[in-house]
């Protein structure tokens, strides 16, 4: 697997969507058909996400405007509008490298099914139990379009706005950690924002 570079590494930035309609219903919503078009922001997520980018634009004076990418689903596509709102960067990218973990058989069910997955995640993070997408398949995928973003960098500094699973698997490969524990070494909180670096 490729390794970043330690220029742009320190420039790059995760976030977790704001609290969702599928929050709030206690849902599984996983899949492009249900995620890009329902189940956006809560007006609570929109006030958690406009207080979570106040702080973090108060607690970094950047040298140059940054870019936003994000999910594709409507959840992660109300977050990075309000994160560019608030930052002036451009939402520059749109794409299903970023989006949601699929979870296959669980997908619409209630999230009391995540912690089984989990649980199996920490055994075995290739596992595809229940048809889940795998750990690795996806820190493969958002790797692979961290690749491609670091070729264009240019000294910019780089928001990423995705959902939970896909930001621990990727804090945790981009830290060196056991991929299978990423919710227990990487986890966000809703609307939280990380460095990419440890």
């Amino acid at each position: 697997m490729h390794e970043l570079s330690n220029d742009f590494l320190p420039l790059l930035y995760i976030m977790r969507h704001g609290p969702s309609e599928a929050n709030a219903r206690h849902l599984i919503i996983s899949t492009p058909e249900q995620g890009d078009v329902a189940y956006g922001l809560t007006a609570q997520g929109r006030d958690q996400v406009t207080c979570q980018v106040d702080a973090f634009k108060r607690q970094n004076a950047f040298d140059v405007p940054g870019e936003i990418h994000c999910s594709t689903f409507l959840r992660a596509r109300d977050t990075a509008s309000i994160a560019s709102n608030i930052l002036g960067w451009p939402v520059v990218g749109v794409t299903s490298a970023l989006r949601e973990r699929f979870f296959g058989d669980l997908d619409q069910q209630d999230d009391t099914h995540y912690a089984p997955v989990w649980a199996q995640d920490e055994l075995d993070p290739s596992h595809t139990q229940w048809q889940v997408e795998s750990v690795v398949q996806v820190r493969d995928r958002v790797l692979s379009f961290l690749t491609v973003l670091e070729a264009a960098f240019h000294g910019q500094p780089t928001l990423l706005v995705t959902h939970g699973d896909t930001a621990s698997i990727c804090l945790a490969a981009l830290r060196h950690k056991n991929l299978g524990q990423h919710r227990s070494v990487a986890a966000l909180a809703t609307a939280e924002i990380q460095p990419c670096t440890p």
